[in-house]
C-alpha cells in the first residue's frame, strides 16, 4: 500500500480522533513487521519538564560537527508533521514521510488484517504511538549514526520508552507540568521522568538544584542504585554570562572542578546557557561510551543552534520574538528576557494558552512587563482557553484587547507596534500551537510555501 502524501497526512490526523493507545505489546508486533528499528540503533533517549527540545538540538548539531550523520525526533511540530522527522538538519520529505506512514499501515494490516482505524474492534494505536514507530523506522531506513528521541509527556509509559537499551538516556530540568497524568509533587513527576532509565544503560541528569538534598536528584539516584546503571550529574553547575544581547550569548561554565571557558551560542535567553552547559556534560558521558567530539567540534555545534518557536526572532523592524512558554517556568524566562533584552522598550504581548495548563501564573508572569496584551486563541481552539477566560489573569490595570482569531491579533499588533515606533517589540508566547500558527502566518504574509 503505497499513500499519497495527503493520504497519509490524514492518516495522522485520523490517528489523533480515533486512536487510542494500544501499548508496548502492539507498538513491538508493529515494529517487528518493520525489522525490530527500536532495538538495533544507537539512541539517546531526552525526557524532561523543559529544555529537552533545545537539548536534543544541541546534541545534533554538536554530533554532526563530529562528523556523524544524525536522526532527531522531537515534538510538537510547529507548521508541520515533517518537522518531528529530521536528519542531519533536514525535516523528512513528503515521499519519505508518506513512505514510512504506508509501512506503518502496512504492518499493522498484516498483523490484525484489518485497515488502521477502520475498525473500531480492532486493537489500535495512537497518534504518539505511531509517529514513534514512523521515527524509529526511518533512522533505520536512512542508517544513522545515532538517533535522538524526544519523550512526548513524562517516560514510563511513554510511547519512546519501548527502547530497549539506549546509549544514552539523558533528564533535563524537571518541574511542575502535566500533573494530571505525572502527579502533583516533584518526587512523583521525577518518578515518571526517570522510568526511561534501563538496566546498565548510563543516564545523564540535568543540574537540578543548587541544595545539598535535591529531590530529583535523590529519585535518580534510587532508580540507577537499583538498575545498576551509572548516573551522571554536572555537581555544583555555576553558569557565568559574560555577553548576552538578541544575537547570542558568551558564556563560561564550570561543574565537577572543571571550567569551560568563553563558550558562545547564537541562541538567545540567559536559560540557553545553562541548557548549554549541561549539554556539554552530555558531551562527556557521550566520550565514555566512545563517542568520538572534539573540544572544538562540540563548540562549534553549540554556537550554531537555533531551536524554532523558542526566543525565535521572526522579525527586526518591528522586533517580533515567539517563544513556547507552556508552564510557569517557561513564562519565568520569558518575563526574564523581556527583564534583561527588552528593558526600556514598549513590549506588545499576544498570549494563548491550552486548557490542560494553569494559564494564571503563566500569563501572570508574562503579562505584568507588558504595555499591551492581546489574548488570543491557536487556530486548534478545542484544546485552548478561551481567550474571554484568560483575563481572570491579568493585573487589573493591564491594557488588553480579546482577539480570538490569532491572525487578526498578530496584524493588531503590527498596527500598534508601528503607532509606537522603534521602541515597540511583540512577544508571542503561551503554547506552541499558537507560536506555530503565528510562524505561518508571517511566512505566508512574506510570500513563502513553507
Amino acid at each position: 500500500m503505497k499513500l499519497t502524501y495527503e493520504e497519509a497526512v490524514q492518516i495522522i490526523i485520523k490517528s489523533y480522533g480515533k486512536g487510542r493507545k494500544g501499548g508496548f505489546d502492539v507498538c513491538r508486533r508493529i515494529l517487528s513487521k518493520l525489522g525490530d528499528p527500536h532495538t538495533n540503533q544507537r539512541f539517546i533517549h531526552v525526557a524532561g519538564t523543559n529544555a529537552k527540545g533545545s537539548t536534543c538540538a544541541f546534541l545534533q548539531n554538536i554530533l554532526l560537527e563530529a562528523g556523524y550523520t544524525v536522526g532527531m525526533f522531537t515534538s510538537p511540530h510547529l507548521i508541520r508533521f515533517n518537522e518531528r522527522f529530521n536528519i542531519n538538519g533536514t525535516d523528512i520529505s513528503d515521499d519519505d514521510f508518506s513512505d514510512m506512514v504506508s509501512a506503518a499501515c502496512s504492518a499493522y494490516k498484516e498483523i490484525f488484517g484489518v485497515g488502521l482505524y477502520e475498525n473500531d474492534d480492532a486493537p489500535t494505536i495512537s497518534y504518539f504511538e505511531l509517529l514513534t514507530i514512523i521515527a524509529f523506522y526511518y533512522f533505520k531506513q536512512h542508517n544513522v549514526d545515532f538517533a535522538i528521541i524526544e519523550v512526548g509527556i513524562g517516560g514510563r509509559i511513554d510511547a519512546t520508552n519501548i527502547l530497549e537499551s539506549p546509549l544514552l538516556s539523558v533528564i533535563t530540568k524537571i518541574s511542575f507540568d502535566h500533573m494530571d497524568v505525572l502527579g502533583n509533587t516533584i518526587e512523583a513527576i521525577a518518578g515518571e521522568k526517570c522510568g526511561i532509565i534501563k538496566p546498565g544503560s548510563p543516564i545523564v541528569l540535568f543540574h537540578q538544584s543548587k541544595a545539598d538534598d535535591c529531590p530529583v536528584l535523590s529519585v535518580a539516584q534510587g532508580f540507577c542504585d537499583n538498575l545498576g546503571s551509572p548516573l551522571y550529574y554536572p555537581s555544583g553547575l555555576e553558569v557565568d554570562i559574560h555577553d548576552e544581547n538578541i544575537d547570542g550569548i558568551t558564556f563560561s561554565a564550570k561543574f565537577n572542578h572543571e571550567k569551560h571557558e568563553n563558550m558562545e551560542l547564537d541562541a538567545i535567553g540567559s536559560y540557553q546557557a545553562y541548557n548549554a552547559a549541561n549539554a556539554v556534560y552530555i558531551v562527556q558521558a557521550l566520550r565514555k561510551q566512545g563517542v568520538a567530539i572534539t573540544d572544538a567540534q562540540m563548540r562549534a555545534g553549540l554556537k550554531k543552534t537555533r531551536w524554532p518557536g523558542r526566543m525565535e526572532i521572526l522579525s527586526r523592524k518591528p522586533l517580533l520574538i515567539v517563544d513556547g512558554a507552556h508552564n510557569a517556568e517557561g513564562a519565568a524566562a520569558v518575563r526574564k528576557f523581556i527583564d534583561t533584552y527588552l528593558s526600556g522598550r514598549k513590549i506588545i504581548l499576544i498570549t494563548g494558552v491550552l486548557s490542560d495548563k494553569d494559564f494564571m501564573e503563566i500569563i501572570a508572569k508574562m503579562a505584568a512587563p507588558c504595555s499591551h496584551v492581546i489574548l488570543t486563541s491557536p487556530k486548534y481552539s478545542v484544546k485552548a482557553h478561551t481567550p474571554e477566560t484568560l483575563q481572570a489573569a491579568l493585573p487589573s490595570q493591564a491594557k488588553f484587547n480579546v482577539i480570538t482569531d490569532c491572525d487578526e491579533a498578530l496584524e493588531y499588533a503590527l498596527k500598534i507596534a508601528e503607532e509606537i515606533g522603534d521602541d515597540a517589540a511583540i512577544i508571542v508566547s503561551g503554547s506552541l500551537y499558537l507560536v506555530g500558527d503565528i510562524k505561518n502566518y508571517v511566512n505566508l504574509s512574506r510570500g513563502k510555501n513553507d
